[in-house]
């Protein structure tokens, strides 16, 4: 097993360099049903992408035992109550993450989505 590491880490660096650091997966948290929307995340390396942030999302990551903190973007599909509606919860959430780390760039979240998401961030600010 351990020559079969040193065999993989030779392959891999003989790899071009943007090759040698890009580590992905997917996961998908939670399919729609009744109480939950859909929701996927992609992890490159370190950081982590959330694709929509229906109802009941960090209740799914903890199930999961999925790291929310490690979440850097989120991609709505729609705003629509099942792909937004854990989006403030989840927000507040990151906002006790920024506040205990710093407010560096790197611990920045955004929230990207079709005409409307600046709205409904706007509106749910209060609350966050």
């Amino acid at each position: 097993q351990q020559q079969q590491q040193q065999q993989h880490q030779q392959r891999r660096q003989q790899r071009p360099h943007w090759q040698q650091s890009l580590m992905a997966a997917a996961r998908v948290l939670s399919v729609e049903s009744a109480d939950t929307g859909a929701s996927v995340v992609v992890r490159f390396d370190s950081r982590s992408y959330l694709f929509n942030c229906g109802e009941g999302t960090q209740r799914v990551f903890i199930e999961e035992g999925v790291r929310g903190a490690s979440v850097a973007d989120v991609f709505l599909a729609s705003i629509d109550w099942r792909h937004c509606g854990g989006l403030p919860g989840f927000v507040f959430t990151a906002a006790d993450r920024v506040a205990g780390l710093g407010t560096d760039e790197t611990n920045r979240m955004a929230v990207y989505g079709p005409r409307g998401t600046r709205t409904l961030i706007a509106a749910t600010r209060h609350f966050l």
